[in-house]
């Protein structure tokens, strides 16, 4: 598609692929937060729409009237959110763990402001975990992966087209599996201390008495924070 020449059709095709991108973007693990200015997120959205647009060469609609025109917008900002979900719903796991991790070591009970949530207060150990997965997300280049992602959707669904393929299933499953492995990894390793530990401190506690208890046992506890 020749950038120079502006006409209604690429007009309408940029801003219906600018309405699947801004989504995936706003609610990908990093750029979804508070603290980060709108204008620079929306600045990426359109830096990234320019960069896509030559992907829909072949598919120049016609422009269309305002109501149809919408109910494509929101069609295109569904297939958006869907992809940007998929990464968000993953990473907010490990955040929870640390709120799980915090109310068992008591560090919960110390809360600051979240700088990632602008408004929210959340203890030490929630803020690590947080900070924790959004490092595991850049670390694996899972924001590479999510707009890979969304360039590869304009590839199996077009705009205006939404019927379901074998390609775009296995795409859709590929890119899940990639995001899913390393934060599985990390809850796997959690949930495996946390059965483990409190297990070994009451056989311990069994053998050596509740000195034990008292003192290894709340060592182990904050060594879990923030291991």
């Amino acid at each position: 598609m020749d950038p120079t020449a502006i006409s209604p059709a690429y007009v309408q095709t940029f801003v219906l692929m600018a309405a699947r991108i801004g989504p995936a973007l706003f609610t990908m693990p990093v750029l979804n937060s508070p603290s980060l200015p709108a204008t620079l997120r929306v600045g990426i959205a359109a830096v990234l729409t320019y960069i896509f647009l030559p992907i829909q060469s072949r598919v120049q609609p016609a422009p269309v009237d305002l109501l149809p025109f919408a109910v494509m917008l929101a069609q295109e900002a569904i297939v958006g959110l869907a992809i940007g979900f998929v990464a968000t719903s993953i990473y907010s796991a490990i955040q929870m763990a640390g709120q799980v991790v915090g109310m068992q070591t008591g560090l919960s009970l110390a809360s600051a402001l979240d700088p990632t949530m602008a408004s929210e207060t959340t203890s030490p150990v929630d803020q690590l975990y947080a900070v924790t997965a959004a490092l595991t997300f850049l670390a694996i280049d899972g924001h590479h992966q999510v707009m890979l992602a969304v360039r590869r959707s304009f590839e199996l669904v077009p705009i205006g087209t939404y019927a379901t393929t074998g390609a775009l299933q296995l795409s859709l499953i590929d890119f899940t599996a990639f995001l899913v492995e390393p934060p599985l990894k990390i809850g796997v390793a959690l949930v495996i201390y946390l059965v483990m530990l409190p297990a070994t401190i009451l056989v311990m506690t069994r053998v050596f008495g509740a000195l034990f208890e008292t003192t290894t046992g709340l060592i182990g506890l904050s060594a879990m924070g923030t291991n």
